[in-house]
């Protein structure tokens, strides 16, 4: 799994999890005089680090003794990179409230981040001795593990989450990521769709719509994959690969011009995709429009010169053109660069 962009440490109260949308969450007076610091959480999850630790540091100055403040404002210095000054915020938790179940995890999480497993490792099993049933304490467990590399224990304590609360959705959302890093694309997808389904709207995350794109383009189900990329373009615009692989599903889907249109939508974020020229070049062979497809296969191995599948796709444009003895090259070249099918290809066209 990838160690870089935001882990999901929000432990929300049941409300929050059942809820979708932050309007509709029914509070008691404790949790409503805890609001700052259930939006500061929201705020963490959805990116919005600074707006977060000053709302914390807010409600700190405000509640002095509030231990979980100080949780909040060292979980904000973590996600920064800042692992001393979340410690220094982590002691004074701690001095605050000895049994800080949280602050113990939080040190976890800090230890993970720089890599020092063994450090997360013990901190967490400091925690589960002060309570091994603690719904936070088990999924604080299960990311640690999970930034660790030990993606079974990981899985063990999301499951564990989810025995006690099946609609735990940043549970389901992790337990999902795993299980699409282990290509078990069916489970992932099972994991990842009940967990947009009890989401509030502002924890949605682009990665968690990419893996369910890529899950479905794995299991080719095009038409949910084109689905899932149209949700991680509400949410990224902009995004490049976003607009390559809809345009590869859509392709699939024989929408040839709605699969051009996104291949130059990619292209126009990033002029050096060459898999966008590779996938555009090869759909407009597909039209019969060799010579813009020429042009666009050619980009592509300018910018990436040891691109197989360029060169294949531009070794079957040729083929097209009655061009057997440059076809032949660019597919010799393909199998030279551990093409699968080239090899096939060599020996039925170019031996002679």
């Amino acid at each position: 799994m990838k160690k870089s962009g935001l882990f999901i440490l929000i432990l929300l109260c049941a409300y929050n999890l059942l809820a979708q949308d932050e309007e509709s969450l029914i509070l008691s007076k404790e949790d409503s005089a805890r609001l700052p610091l259930i939006h500061a959480r929201i705020s963490i999850d959805t990116g919005a680090i600074d707006l977060a630790f000053k709302a914390a540091k807010a409600f700190s100055v405000a509640n002095p003794n509030n231990f979980e403040a100080f949780n909040v404002m060292a979980l904000c210095k973590i996600e920064q990179s800042n692992t001393s000054e979340a410690k220094n915020l982590l002691q004074k938790s701690m001095k605050l409230q000895i049994d800080n179940l949280e602050a113990l995890t939080l040190y976890a999480y800090a230890y993970a981040k720089i890599g020092d497993c063994k450090g997360a490792d013990e901190m967490i099993k400091k925690a589960l001795a002060f309570d091994d049933q603690n719904l936070q304490t088990l999924y604080f467990s299960g990311i640690v593990y999970q930034l660790c590399s030990e993606h079974t224990k990981a899985t063990n304590f999301f499951s564990k989450v989810l025995e006690k609360n099946e609609r735990h959705a940043l549970a389901l959302r992790q337990r999902g990521f795993i299980k699409f890093e282990a290509s078990q694309f069916k489970y992932a997808i099972q994991d990842l769709v009940s967990a947009d389904s009890f989401l509030l709207r502002n924890q949605k995350t682009v990665q968690m719509y990419t893996y369910l794109a890529r899950a479905y383009a794995a299991m080719e189900n095009n038409k949910a994959c084109v689905e899932y990329y149209n949700k991680v373009l509400e949410l990224d615009a902009k995004n490049e690969l976003a607009y390559t692989y809809r345009g590869a599903a859509k392709l699939n889907l024989n929408d040839v011009n709605g699969a051009i249109e996104d291949f130059t939508k990619a292209i126009e974020q990033n002029s050096k995709s060459y898999v966008a020229y590779n996938y555009r070049g090869t759909a407009k062979g597909g039209q019969g429009n060799f010579d813009e497809a020429l042009k666009d296969l050619d980009k592509s191995i300018k910018i990436k010169f040891d691109y197989a599948s360029a060169y294949f796709n531009r070794a079957a444009v040729l083929f097209s053109k009655k061009d057997k003895n440059n076809a032949c090259e660019d597919l010799k070249k393909a199998e030279s660069l551990g093409h699968e099918l080239a090899y096939k290809y060599v020996l039925k066209y170019c031996k002679n």
